[in-house]
């Protein structure tokens, strides 16, 4: 139930109209409608990009592995009665369309929660979905900012099918490979009895990825550490790539 509980009222209700806002600027700007018209969100989430992206004109596909948030996600899709929208569920190491796309976009640190070999897994997905020709646009966080600004240790308290629980979440940086370690404990309020779960992300460095999308055939057009800020350095907090398939 981690998902369905931490990871979704920490990370997705901290996500701003303002940010999603930027980002999709962003994937406007470097994927014009007129050149990348059918656009994979890989790893989709609840659809925040793919839906606006939907009601933009793009012709869009998004899967997740996420049951509750593809639910959610298609439940909007139809509310706003989209035609040029498929949102499914699917695991990024079992995505096997290939050479389909316009453009894929992975967008806010949807890779890295995997063993190592599923993450190398995902990444060929990744790399696959394209047509030559195909952009990419993906975006991690960067493990050199976040050695300098992780937070620790952090004490929330969060409500999940009508019970309360303290989550007490410990964080600290592996390294050879880079990997953000978390360690959570989920505290019944009511009753005292506690659970604990853990997770790790794979980080990758600039230099990494450069590897992983010329190994793949791409050729990396620009590099950002915001979506307002050109080149990468230490102090950004996110890698973000465009990059352009140019061998199959």
């Amino acid at each position: 139930k981690f998902w369905d509980t931490y990871y979704k009222i920490r990370y997705y209700k901290s996500i701003t109209k303002k940010q999603t806002a930027a980002e999709i600027n962003f994937v406007r700007k470097f994927l014009p409608i007129e050149k990348y018209t059918k656009i994979l969100d890989f790893v989709c989430g609840f659809g925040r990009h793919s839906i606006i992206l939907s009601k933009l004109g793009y012709k869009v596909e998004g899967f997740d592995i996420d049951r509750k948030s593809i639910k959610s996600a298609k439940s909007v899709a139809k509310k706003y009665n989209l035609k040029n929208i498929n949102l499914y569920f699917k695991d990024s190491t079992k995505f096997n369309k290939k050479n389909l796309f316009d453009a894929t976009i992975c967008l806010y640190s949807s890779i890295g929660f995997l063993t190592s070999k599923q993450n190398e897994k995902t990444f060929k997905n990744l790399f696959t979905s394209v047509k030559m020709g195909g952009r990419i646009i993906l975006d991690i966080m960067n493990p050199d900012w976040a050695k300098k600004n992780l937070v620790k240790y952090v004490e929330k308290n969060i409500i999940y099918e009508q019970k309360k629980y303290l989550v007490k979440h410990k964080r600290s940086i592996l390294k050879n490979p880079t990997r953000e370690k978390n360690e959570l404990k989920f505290i019944d309020i009511e009753t005292g009895s506690s659970n604990n779960t853990s997770y790790i992300v794979y980080l990758y460095t600039t230099r990494d990825l450069e590897k992983k999308f010329n190994k793949a055939g791409f050729v990396i057009r620009e590099k950002y550490g915001s979506y307002g800020e050109k080149g990468v350095c230490n102090n950004n907090q996110r890698i973000i790539i465009i990059a352009d398939k140019v061998v199959i």
